[in-house]
């Protein structure tokens, strides 16, 4: 019975030994005795069976697709609000009524919705004019004249402006003549092309520039009726939500009726009215710009 006893606790305190460490694995590719170990991959289901929104990748593209929807509907939107809020100016005609005043008084106002304009001037300038459908007189921005200004116009408000357009033409029995702006009066002083007829051909006595003549010989000279006019009043702005200055360009066109100029507002994309069209007369072109030097030509019928 002691033996046994004596052989259990022998059992009992038997010693424990621990195996030794294993190193770990060396996986330095440029190591050569390293143990290289293959990660596995594991592939996701991707069958018609998995449900949708545990596919891999799909969520994102959705989000994406969704944004890019919202940031061309926000752009979109931008563009139709700006488009609504701009300016509209629109124009309308009213006849003088003073007797032998050949004025065109346009009044333009601001239709647009709740957006005023800033900076606001307007310009006029005559395209042509025909004398007795014989004489023509082209105008290519030779005089431009500043008839208004305002530093705000709002939307609703309008403003008239009077478009001094026509030219006269004076010519005496001897061929010499001018042409003038605006209406001659003794003792005054007039913007003029003045012309000379020199053994049948026409000469032009200012052709660099523009010359102003003293109108005391004016009662030896004919006055020639205009037979059509045409001209331009030129509308600049401002407003918001444009980089650059806006402008407006309404088309004035005016012919004989009863002795006096009768005005009408033609598209801007009407051409101008045609030269004359009866024989024996000639016809001046009188080039320039504001900033730049003036230069006039002239071309006969006869």
């Amino acid at each position: 019975m002691s033996k046994n006893r004596n052989n259990r606790k022998k059992r009992n305190k038997a010693t424990t030994v621990s195996a030794p460490p294993v190193p770990p694995l060396r996986t330095d590719p440029s190591d050569p005795e390293a143990k290289q170990i293959d990660t596995p991959t594991i592939l996701l289901p991707q069958s018609k069976d998995t449900p949708i929104g545990n596919r891999v990748g799909f969520w994102p593209a959705w989000l994406k697709g969704w944004r890019l929807v919202v940031e061309v509907a926000t752009l979109a939107a931008l563009l139709i609000a700006s488009y609504a809020l701009r300016p509209v100016l629109s124009a309308t005609y009213s006849a003088s009524t003073m007797p032998g005043d050949d004025t065109a008084r346009i009044t333009v106002t601001n239709i647009g919705v709740g957006v005023p304009i800033r900076g606001v001037s307007a310009r006029f300038v005559t395209n042509k004019v025909v004398f007795d459908n014989r004489f023509t007189l082209r105008l290519q921005h030779y005089i431009v004249f500043d008839a208004y200004s305002a530093p705000t116009v709002a939307s609703g408000e309008s403003f008239t402006v009077g478009c001094h357009l026509t030219w006269s033409m004076w010519m005496n029995d001897v061929g010499s003549g001018f042409f003038a702006f605006g209406e001659v009066r003794p003792d005054t002083t007039a913007l003029a092309i003045g012309f000379t007829f020199k053994n049948g051909i026409l000469t032009l006595d200012n052709t660099g520039g523009k010359t102003q003549i003293r109108m005391f010989g004016a009662f030896g000279f004919k006055r020639y009726p205009v037979t059509a006019v045409d001209g331009n009043l030129i509308v600049r702005y401002n407003w918001p939500f444009s980089l650059f200055p806006c402008e407006k360009i309404i088309h004035v066109i005016g012919t004989a009726y009863d002795g006096a100029t009768r005005w009408r507002l033609a598209p801007e994309s009407e051409p101008t009215v045609l030269d004359a069209k009866l024989p024996g007369g000639f016809s001046v072109t009188a080039t320039g710009s504001p900033d730049r030097a003036y230069g006039l030509t002239a071309t006969m019928d006869r």
